[in-house]
């Protein structure tokens, strides 16, 4: 089914506009960057309105026909942010796959806003093999992690139940003077109170207020839950006051 940019631009934006608003934020010159490389009709015009149409239909067509048609140009390309704006559209709608293929058939590395989707992306989908992996290969190139990219990180080691593995990212963070934020340790927090290693989590929520950070009702929740996994009403209870006062 080919998707016609005229007739149907209209109606699919005006039904995905929430969904990819932030992607129209994220390159004013993908259009110019792709002029090279697709028929001059869908350039007729210059109106910033065609452009936005033509990344929409860039971004919402499911072709992989169009996928191999980009890769040919992108493997070549030196803009970052073209390559950028198609993984996070695909992380946005859903098409892991196909971002990853984005990923893999590029030489440069892809800004750090589209690499942090596509770690997250493989998170939300369990896909954590490929998570690691790819995580891997954006070190090899020159990524450096950031406080979003590490709670992403963090996120996957506690669906895989791997509190060591949260524990040295935790650890790593603070050697690179990576200030933690309530979400990085309640994500630490949850991953200990999983495995009912109470102790050590009462020891991250101490260093978490000691540094000034405040919790959260999730980072309550977290420990109360902990507490009654191990039968320990009574701590679940204080907390409870605490977190009420």
């Amino acid at each position: 089914m080919k998707f016609d940019i005229l007739s149907d631009g209209g109606a699919l934006f005006a039904k995905n506009i929430e969904r990819v608003q932030p992607l129209y934020d994220f390159s004013d010159g993908i259009a110019n960057n792709a002029h090279n490389h697709f028929p001059r009709k869908v350039f007729s015009r210059n109106s910033r309105r065609r452009q936005n149409y033509w990344k929409l239909n860039l971004v919402l067509s499911n072709s992989h026909t169009a996928c191999s048609s980009l890769f040919h140009a992108l493997t070549h390309s030196k803009a970052p942010n073209f390559v950028s704006v198609l993984i996070v559209a695909f992380c946005e709608l859903g098409h892991v796959q196909e971002a990853l293929s984005v990923y893999r058939n590029v030489s440069s590395l892809p800004l750090l806003k589209a690499c942090n989707a596509l770690l997250h992306a493989l998170v939300n989908t369990h896909r954590f093999d490929s998570l690691w992996e790819v995580y891997g290969d954006m070190v090899s190139r020159g990524f450096s992690p950031t406080i979003v990219s590490y709670g992403i990180l963090m996120q996957c080691c506690c669906s895989q139940a791997d509190s060591v593995g949260a524990r040295k990212l935790f650890d790593e963070m603070l050697h690179r003077k990576i200030e933690p934020t309530v979400v990085v340790y309640t994500i630490m927090i949850r991953v200990l109170c999983n495995e009912g290693r109470m102790g050590d989590a009462e020891g991250v929520f101490r260093l978490m207020r000691e540094s000034g950070v405040a919790p959260n009702l999730y980072t309550y929740k977290t420990l109360m839950d902990g507490y009654g996994n191990v039968a320990n009403v009574i701590w679940a209870f204080e907390l409870y006051a605490e977190m009420l006062w």
